[in-house]
């Protein structure tokens, strides 16, 4: 099968490594800071190989690291010093609404106290996994009164601050910040600034005395750690509708905003005195036009922006203080590459077997041909209309 790069939105500092999970099949990598050589850990259980997306955050806490599910079943954890993976089944909410949870549970996972707290997407509560004790909670106070003010279909939150031991949480889904209080269990629901855009904040970033709430449509609001208002800053933008700016994150002294699409350009923001202005390094990839999400995910540490470029596949180091960026495309070696085409190709079979197959991200038309023919006592059974589908590309693929 064809050697891609590697890539995802799921990427975490252990201070020596990066650990990510790949963002179009089932996979955990980790890679040394300084070679920037990948090495495939292994593969989460219980969880299809073929499948995206299934991770989009990971912490850590005593010895192991936590994985927050988004298209996958279960919580997911590894215990760095056996070398094992393990799963926490998810429980049913106690809420119910419209919108399915199943495939798309949590977004972003923190960690305060020694407990494990899971940000949902469309799951209606805040999951809490306690380490002492191994027992799971769930905080759902918040869930009716952000449900009452909902004014699209997307999830609850994609990012978060703490503040001391709260959790601060812009809803994407309505005009509206839940600051959860991880030792009552308790929230408050607060009333953000309007936006113009359907979809309303994408992102939250504190720095010193104030946090900094950035809007879809690309208006950053200032507020104090006990949330008045202390200004607002309009950045222009291209027109996306449906988010300008993501992700953002602080690097120094400044607040750096990806463009979320193709066309957009890139800004920092200096919190000192308000200025905004274009950050020209963002500008290398986003030349190209873009798919929905540019860039999949950005990390701070060192004093450097670690970014995911979904367009090229490209992991890319930006240090500001030099004026710098490093961009490469990561592999696995060819050893580790026959493992995941191993796994591809078992679920591939799996796939005819029960005749959903289709060409797509995995797959191409000739991997799938491939695989066939080194599975001649597979039989392929369909309907009429599938055969005469069949029979007629063929014949178009032949020219006749």
């Amino acid at each position: 099968m064809v050697c891609q790069a590697l890539t995802f939105e799921n990427l975490f500092d252990d201070g020596e490594n990066f650990w990510f999970t790949e963002f179009h099949y089932n996979a955990l990598f980790k890679m040394d800071k300084k070679d920037w050589k990948p090495e495939l850990v292994g593969v989460f259980p219980e969880e299809a190989f073929c499948q995206g997306r299934l991770y989009t955050s990971t912490v850590s806490c005593r010895d192991k690291l936590y994985f927050a599910p988004y298209m996958a079943g279960e919580i997911a954890e590894y215990d760095l010093g056996r070398k094992e993976f393990g799963k926490i089944l998810v429980p049913m909410p106690r809420k119910n609404f419209r919108t399915p949870w199943e495939s798309e549970k949590f977004f972003k996972a923190a960690v305060l106290r020694e407990r494990i707290y899971f940000i949902p997407y469309h799951y209606p509560a805040i999951l809490c996994h306690d380490i002492e004790t191994g027992q799971l909670s769930s905080f759902d106070s918040w869930v009716d009164e952000v449900e009452e003010h909902r004014v699209n279909e997307w999830g609850y939150f994609i990012e978060y601050e703490i503040i001391g031991t709260q959790l601060i949480l812009p809803c994407m889904c309505a005009e509206m910040i839940v600051v959860f209080d991880t030792v009552t269990g308790g929230s408050k629901v607060f009333g953000a600034d309007a936006t113009g855009y359907a979809c309303k904040y994408c992102g939250c970033c504190r720095i010193g005395d104030a946090v900094y709430f950035i809007s879809s449509d690309g208006t950053v609001s200032k507020r104090a750690l006990g949330l008045e208002r202390l200004g607002i800053v309009h950045l222009p933008g291209a027109g996306a509708e449906e988010v300008e700016f993501y992700p953002v994150r602080q690097a120094g002294k400044y607040l750096y905003l990806f463009p979320f699409q193709g066309g957009n350009q890139g800004f920092r923001l200096d919190p000192e005195t308000g200025r905004a202005e274009r950050e020209k390094l963002f500008d290398v990839e986003n030349s190209a036009g873009g798919g929905s999400w540019k860039f999949l995910t950005a990390l701070s540490c060192d004093g450097k922006l670690y970014a995911v470029d979904e367009d090229n596949r490209s992991f890319i180091e930006y240090d500001f203080t030099e004026g710098r960026r490093r961009s490469r495309r990561l592999f696995a070696s060819r050893q580790e590459q026959e493992r995941i085409d191993e796994y591809r190709r078992r679920a591939l079979m799996r796939a005819f077997h029960e005749n959903i197959v289709a060409e797509g991200e995995l797959y191409s038309l000739t991997c799938m041909l491939k695989a066939l023919q080194e599975e001649p006592a597979l039989e392929l059974k369909g309907t009429q209309e599938v055969e005469r589908t069949g029979r007629k590309i063929y014949q178009v693929s032949k020219g006749e």
